[in-house]
């Protein structure tokens, strides 16, 4: 089963993401909301499931561990190096957004509002697109 963590502090982002995913019509997934990216860490610790199965939609501002503090880590876990993530952030910084192409993790980087169309185009990068 694939999972699709979002790790944002924004109850609005994350009801408007799971309305999104849900509407890209992919088949055998789960989403997971989570508030901070210690929420989502322990929660990745306690599944142990395969990077592979897992994708991480992150924000970068969030109280108790923003998306850079979590990124660091998941250095720490073998079995998370391989996590794939996509920032998700308001943030048009040019200094976060090069900072994000610099860790292994990171698969892009969409500033919000992230479009459905984006989502689909995402999806079908990774292979989880219905059919792939």
């Amino acid at each position: 089963m694939k999972k699709i963590l979002l790790v944002d502090d924004d109850p609005v982002f994350q009801a408007v993401a799971r309305m999104m995913i849900e509407n890209c019509q992919l088949m055998d997934f789960i989403i997971y909301s989570f508030r901070n990216g210690e929420e989502a860490l322990d929660h990745l610790l306690e599944i142990r499931s395969s990077p592979k199965d897992s994708l991480v939609l992150l924000d970068l501002n969030m109280p108790v561990m923003n998306g850079w503090e979590f990124l660091e880590e998941l250095k720490k876990y073998p079995l998370l190096q391989h996590l794939r993530v996509v920032i998700v952030s308001s943030s048009p910084n040019a200094e976060d957004i090069e900072l994000s192409r610099s860790v292994d993790q990171v698969l892009d980087y969409v500033q919000k509002p992230m479009s459905i169309n984006y989502l689909g185009k995402l999806f079908q990068k990774i292979g989880w697109a219905t059919g792939t």
